[in-house]
């Protein structure tokens, strides 16, 4: 294990990068966790940043120079090199991958696949109080808006899937599962990493990998008959620090929801992973569908490796 890194205050990066626990208290915003309550936010003592982008593009030749109309999104560790630690920097937009398709209406259901190797994840300009949402590439009015920044105060986080011109492809943090919709490149701050995790239901697994490289596999708790963790394809989408125990030492809420519960304690039924200090709920069905880690192993993720927002999170049957 790596030594522990220190990390300054979050307050002048929380609008920046999005991601952090900040110092209020909100209700409405619970996960469907174990306590049976919402989780409330704690003070953070560290914002784990999106990783800057590499001085190479992970996408290879610039789509524009070359004159190719689409780019496949690149094979795991396929990165040029390495990909720093560091704040958010702007990426050009011919970084992106792009089509020259319409790809319609925003898609929904939970396999709805992310991009495999680098991930490229959009944050809300902090200066914005909404972010638009089309329907399509081209479309002249949006279809709807998400709020910025989010219930937990923090910035809104999307996973980019395509660019076409101006605007891009992102995953949505919003029900249905699976769902998508285009916002414009001038709206959002784009940063990439290469971390992914993914969660073997059957085996009550977790591996967490930076490239090809595993930093974490270790066993879960999930969800129990019938209130299982729904399988598809999610991201991290907040960091908080709960100040009641039935959620551990930290939770990464996901993009996803539960698909039986329309809302638990008083909030919407959101996914999460997240602590916990009952070593016996472990490896065994046991939640409302959050993905269940021991103490240790989330404080090693939030606290030693950093796991930013934006991070794929693919559950396995």
């Amino acid at each position: 294990m790596p030594a522990r890194r220190r990390y300054r205050s979050p307050s002048p990066l929380l609008a920046a990068v999005g991601v952090a626990a900040v110092a209020v208290a909100i209700g409405g915003a619970g996960l469907a966790g174990c306590s049976g309550t919402t989780p409330r936010l704690a003070d953070a003592p560290f914002v784990p940043t999106t990783s800057a982008p590499p001085t190479t593009t992970p996408f290879g030749d610039d789509p524009l120079a070359t004159g190719a109309s689409t780019v496949p999104l690149p094979d795991p560790g396929a990165a040029s090199g390495p990909v720093s630690d560091g704040s958010p920097s702007s990426i050009p937009p011919s970084s992106i991958p792009t089509t020259s398709s319409e790809s319609g209406p925003p898609s929904s259901g939970s396999a709805t696949p992310l991009p495999a190797g680098p991930t490229l994840v959009a944050t809300a300009r902090p200066e914005l109080s909404s972010v638009p949402v089309f329907d399509s590439a081209d479309g002249d009015e949006p279809s709807r808006t998400i709020a910025n920044p989010s219930e937990y105060g923090v910035a809104q986080v999307f996973v980019v899937l395509e660019r076409a011109g101006e605007r891009l492809k992102v995953a949505l943090p919003v029900r249905p599962n699976g769902s998508a919709g285009w916002v414009q490149v001038a709206d959002v701050d784009l940063t990439t990493h290469e971390y992914r995790i993914d969660v073997f239901l059957g085996r009550h697994r977790m591996v967490v990998r930076r490239g090809d490289q595993v930093l974490v596999d270790e066993p879960v708790g999930i969800g129990r008959e019938d209130r299982p963790t729904p399988g598809g394809a999610y991201y991290t989408w907040v960091l908080i620090a709960p100040t009641n125990s039935g959620y551990g030492a930290y939770a990464y809420g996901l993009s996803g929801f539960s698909e039986v519960l329309d809302s638990f304690a008083g909030s919407d039924g959101r996914l999460g992973i997240h602590g916990t200090t009952d070593a016996s709920s472990i490896g065994r069905d046991v939640s409302s569908g959050c993905v269940r880690v021991s103490d240790a192993v989330i404080t090693r993720l939030v606290e030693d490796i950093g796991l930013p927002l934006g991070v794929p999170v693919d559950v396995h049957p």
